[in-house]
């Protein structure tokens, strides 16, 4: 997704931030900032190129190592004089950031600054690099992870791995500096050896559903429509923990799985679940969410069905949104801290590359989320 200012000529190929950075660079061949002068905040930068974060953030890190521009830290970037060394002046530590093989596609990495979840991990992530003086790289690995231990990164942060990318990541270990960002408490062995951040996303399905059994709710689904992803898994798993604990049967018909993270193809599996259960009166009085996007879809599903929030069903969201507080009714979800999950993998990234790896820096790092009551839940009355 490009913005007005960084729309592509037909058959334009070249990738979006090589755009920019030919932008940028002919910004500097006609001296519009000069030697020694600090360039406009990366903020105020990509809004007037009409650009995420993301593809700035490439952009600038291209002309940073062919020595045009340089970084200093807390105070900006800069345009290069002569007292710098360039093309191939001492470059400043260089973090990686790579998407698990259900987020983006390579050409697609920008579109994870709109994404509510990864924009506020990233956010963490920017923080620390600003204030250690470290530069950015984006990538997406697919299924191959292998391609990680072939380039001038110092380490790499591992965004939202699937299951199966869990496989693949530990055989980087002892090869390359890494701290994964969401994976599963329960990937054992994985959470005792791999270095990782994340929120408890065991904890989180738990006070999710427990908060719905408290307003006296027995027959509660769960809306988990990435079954395979490792946090996303968990989560499921707080839901079964607090239904067992409260000695709960959980309807088979309302627990609605998928196995791929494919927005596309949620509409219809939702809309196949909502069409059997208004049929057959099955539907149960509250549904928990697994994610943010699972959260917008399944509300879409409920008004093209007719279905009320809260009136004819309670249901709460995952990872807290503003949008969720001005909807109506405003949302009840879990909040994830996830700015803090980004910049504490960027911290413990820098303590490995900086003290070497070792025993010191493994395991799994989890944060407790936080239960926001809103409008979208209350007390269930049996009739």
């Amino acid at each position: 997704m490009t913005g007005k200012g960084a729309k592509p000529a037909a058959g334009e190929s070249k990738p979006l931030y090589r755009r920019i950075q030919d932008q940028l660079r002919e910004k500097l061949d006609n001296r519009e900032w000069v030697a020694n002068q600090p360039l406009p905040t990366r903020r105020a930068l990509s809004k007037s190129l009409g650009v995420t974060r993301i593809t700035l953030d490439k952009a600038m890190g291209e002309l940073i190592r062919e020595g045009r521009l340089y970084a200093t830290v807390g105070s900006g970037t800069y345009v290069s004089g002569p007292e710098q060394t360039a093309p191939g002046r001492p470059s400043m530590r260089r973090l990686g950031v790579a998407f698990g093989s259900d987020t983006y596609p390579q050409d697609q990495t920008e579109c994870a600054d709109e994404n509510d979840y990864f924009s506020q991990v990233l956010s963490g992530v920017r923080r620390v690099a600003m204030e250690r003086d470290v530069e950015i790289r984006y990538q997406s690995v697919g299924t191959d992870f292998a391609r990680l231990l072939d380039t001038d990164i110092d380490g790499w942060i591992l965004l939202a791995p699937n299951s199966n990318d869990v496989k693949h990541i530990r055989h980087l270990m002892g090869k390359v500096p890494f701290v994964v960002v969401g994976v599963s408490v329960d990937e054992a062995p994985l959470s005792e050896t791999v270095p990782s951040v994340g929120s408890d996303g065991r904890l989180g399905g738990r006070i999710a559903t427990e908060h719905l059994i408290e307003l006296g709710h027995r027959d509660i689904g769960i809306i988990d429509l990435c079954f395979d992803h490792a946090d996303l898994y968990s989560r499921y798993l707080g839901y079964v923990d607090a239904m067992s604990y409260a000695s709960l049967r959980s309807d088979l018909r309302n627990i609605v799985l998928f196995t791929v993270y494919h927005e596309d193809w949620w509409p219809r599996r939702l809309d196949e679940w909502l069409t059997s259960g208004l049929r057959d009166g099955t539907l149960p009085t509250a549904v928990v969410c697994c994610d943010y996007a699972m959260t917008l879809a399944t509300i879409n599903a409920f008004r093209r069905h007719g279905i009320s929030i809260p009136d004819d069903i309670s249901i709460v969201g995952y990872d807290d949104s503003a949008a969720f507080e001005v909807m109506t009714p405003p949302l009840t979800c879990v909040r994830s801290p996830k700015f803090s999950l980004g910049r504490r993998a960027a911290e413990r990234l820098l303590a490995m590359i900086d003290e070497g790896q070792g025993t010191d820096h493994d395991g799994i790092e989890l944060h407790a989320p936080e239960l926001i009551v809103r409008g979208s839940t209350w007390r269930f009355l049996s009739t």
